[in-house]
């Protein structure tokens, strides 16, 4: 019997695109690693091909799909791949592979390292299940001990993430160096109490990104987009997402539920039918720079700004520019939107900044804080009342502003 079994395992393996693991004797063990098994029917398989892993818990590290193969778990609480607890990568992925419907488990006490590694492109990670992670999936880097690393087209979608270790610098996804990175209907959710991750989903340098239909919550900064100096961000696009519940990181004291911290170049990115909600201690959503950086052409139309301890929107600097806030509504905050430290060539248009929700009014509705040298902008058309100090305060010392027709 044991000839017959091991001649069936070389014709599958050489023929079939679809193996089932028990054909290679992969057997899920919590205390025994399972890693040499799983690669050998990994390596085994033809471009193109899938290893599929019954219910169990199978100990890997370091375990590596070749380009075009995937792996795929009878469903993302049935197939759990447990990682050792030291920082040690759990899977990486290599051009065109694929990882499915099944449960990426950094174990209790991960204070370092990825669960999951980009490392090719046309990379899918498809409704997975991530528990337990520093960071759940890394793609992409601007350094490392081969040099940079750039992936195209990284897809993560309908995954879950939950149970984050709670370290500085650790969030679910970074998209480091990537060009059309595409991130859609996940959840992730953070601790109930205490200190949050850093962040939700991180992007540093890349051409093109769509996250769409995600709700992101107790994640401190939900959405980072910090281009180092030298770096840049173009055409991100946001639709339909909840960057919610922001709190203290181990990092950060007061985050805001989404923000754009740029040393390098933040440019034509796009937020639509997004929520920006519920900041313990910062704003919905931040934009800013630092040295150098630049934030140029953002566009928000029809975002809400609920219930957030410092403002709705804070749009802070002279080196941001060319913004847009269409419609939507702010409420429950201290200012509704607030446009600081010189921001310029801006125009907020159609917005209701109030009472909205049932969640109280903003102490200022529309904020230009005084003496801020913000210049060539438009606020107009816009609903204010019922906020509690004033509806729109203008403080900007530029010439060259309409301030009119508001409500």
């Amino acid at each position: 019997m044991a000839a017959k079994k091991a001649a069936a395992v070389q014709v599958e393996s050489q023929n079939l695109p679809f193996v089932i693991g028990s054909a290679f004797n992969i057997q899920p063990y919590l205390e025994t690693e399972s890693t040499a098994a799983i690669q050998a029917a990994l390596q085994a398989i033809p471009y193109g091909g899938t290893l599929m892993l019954g219910p169990g818990t199978y100990r890997v590290s370091n375990l590596t799909l070749p380009p075009g193969v995937s792996l795929v778990g009878a469903g993302p609480f049935a197939t759990v791949l447990l990682g050792r607890n030291t920082g040690e990568t759990i899977v990486t992925l290599s051009d065109a592979s694929s990882l499915r419907n099944l449960k990426v488990d950094g174990g209790d006490t991960r204070s370092a390292g990825f669960s999951v590694v980009v490392a090719g492109n046309g990379v899918v990670i498809d409704s997975c299940t991530f528990y337990h992670y520093y960071i759940a999936i890394t793609a992409g880097a601007l350094s490392g001990p081969t040099g940079p690393q750039f992936v195209i087209n990284p897809q993560v979608r309908d995954c879950n993430f939950a149970f984050p270790q709670v370290y500085s610098g650790g969030g679910a996804a970074q998209f480091l160096h990537f060009s059309n990175a595409q991130v859609t209907g996940c959840v992730v959710a953070g601790p109930e109490a205490g200190a949050q991750p850093d962040f939700g989903l991180r992007f540093q340098n890349g051409d093109t990104a769509f996250v769409s239909n995600n709700n992101i919550t107790v994640h401190g900064q939900a959405l980072l987009i910090d281009t180092p100096p030298g770096f840049n961000i173009y055409s991100f696009v946001s639709s339909s997402n909840c960057y919610d519940s922001s709190g203290p990181t181990a990092s950060v004291s007061a985050p805001s539920s989404a923000a754009i911290i740029a040393g390098g170049g933040v440019y034509n990115t796009q937020f639509s039918n997004d929520w920006f909600g519920l900041s313990r201690q910062g704003s919905g959503c931040l934009v800013t720079t630092y040295g150098t950086g630049l934030v140029d052409g953002v566009a928000f139309t029809g975002c809400q700004f609920p219930g957030n301890k410092q403002n709705g929107l804070t749009m802070s600097g002279s080196q941001v520019l060319n913004w847009q806030v269409t419609g939507g509504h702010s409420e429950g905050n201290a200012s509704g939107i607030a446009a600081q430290a010189g921001t310029s060539r801006f125009t907020i248009t159609g917005h209701r900044a109030g009472n909205a929700a049932g969640r109280g009014p903003n102490n200022i509705g529309i904020n230009v804080l005084g003496g801020s040298p913000s210049n060539h902008y438009v606020i107009t058309g816009n609903n204010t009342y019922g906020n509690t100090s004033v509806g729109i305060y203008d403080g900007g010392t530029g010439t060259h502003k309409v301030v009119a027709n508001n409500l």
